[in-house]
């Protein structure tokens, strides 16, 4: 299947002139559990112009029942070219892939990139994104980090800080100008994962804050997130 074939979306906005949004979730073993939890909030939005694209490393029976039971075409599966990976840059690199993969096959107008255990509290969030939607290219919106409860998040979009990738929408325009980074040079000696890369990439595009706190990270507290389980496997390696 490819995601052009099957895409509903491909024409982006409706004669309201609502923006058309465009989730990204890459999906992996560890995250199957937390899934329906995510499928259920974004089906309580009370915006309803979005798809939502679960991308996996190859073919996954399972995801594909899963998405197959929810019965809302706004909700679809797609599977990334397959490669073999093992360690930490490998499968971060491949996540890193399948978000690009997305990039270039689904079209509209804003994107955003959540986790599957990205818990979004807010049923009013992506309403309030689509009525600021033309203030700036890059929207920052605030969640509440799960892992460290007494910080809010952002500190600033830019600056190193306790802010994850589901703080970001960007807009098509940034989607045609930059892609995901996909390799790891800084990961080991700096502890810097290509989030912050990205980040950095749009510091001089347009921003505007979203004072909304609409989701927790890591809400469902189901899985430890990839970068955490493979740092603890590996610190020994890494001090």
């Amino acid at each position: 299947m490819t995601s052009t074939e099957n895409n509903p979306i491909n024409g982006c906005t409706d004669n309201h002139n609502q923006p058309q949004f465009c989730i990204i979730t890459p999906i992996f073993d560890d995250a199957f559990q937390a899934t329906p939890g995510l499928i259920q909030d974004l089906k309580e939005q009370t915006y309803t112009k979005f798809q939502h694209v679960f991308v996996s490393n190859g073919k996954s029976p399972l995801i594909e029942r899963i998405i197959g039971k929810v019965n809302d075409l706004r909700f679809v599966y797609v599977e990334a070219p397959y490669e073999k990976t093992s360690g930490l840059v490998e499968i971060l690199s491949n996540i890193a892939k399948r978000r690009n993969y997305c990039l270039e096959n689904f079209e509209a107008d804003r994107y955003f990139f959540f986790d599957a255990d990205l818990y979004v509290k807010d049923s009013n969030f992506l309403q309030g994104i689509a009525d600021i939607h033309n203030k700036a290219d890059v929207i920052v919106s605030k969640i509440w980090m799960q892992l460290v409860p007494e910080i809010t998040l952002p500190i600033h979009p830019i600056k190193r800080g306790n802010i994850d990738i589901a703080n970001y929408s960007f807009s098509k325009n940034i989607r045609d100008k930059y892609k995901y980074p996909t390799d790891y040079p800084r990961l080991q000696e700096e502890g810097i994962g290509n989030d912050w890369r990205f980040y950095e990439s749009l510091e001089n595009e347009s921003h505007y804050f979203n004072d909304t706190i609409y989701a927790i990270k890591d809400g469902r507290k189901l899985y430890r997130n990839l970068s955490t389980r493979y740092y603890f496997s590996k610190r020994l390696q890494w001090s």
